[in-house]
């Protein structure tokens, strides 16, 4: 079954998904802006199988969350490289 907590955790992310698909024309004048939109998209995709993990196929969806997680930290940790060597160069 579903948890309050990730039912939650679900509807606030949906929302940011949302301010982030609305206002896309800023964020892309971030640099290194597609990895971040991946980490945000790979980390919402987990919230999403959480859900799905109480329904059907417990142990492939828990797998998959992991490593949408884990994706999404990767594509985090290659943004902030991407921002800080943007950053260094414009020093």
């Amino acid at each position: 079954m579903i948890q309050q907590n990730e039912l939650i955790t679900f509807l606030v992310a949906t929302g940011v998904f949302l301010f982030i698909l609305i206002n896309r024309r800023r964020i892309v004048q971030i640099p290194g802006s597609s990895w971040l939109f991946l980490s945000y998209s790979a980390l919402y995709a987990g919230w999403v199988l959480t859900i799905l993990e109480g329904f059907m196929l417990p142990s492939v969806m828990n797998l998959m969350e992991h490593a949408c997680y884990m994706l999404s930290s990767l594509a985090a940790a290659v943004w902030c490289w991407i921002a800080l060597v943007k950053r260094e160069k414009a020093s």
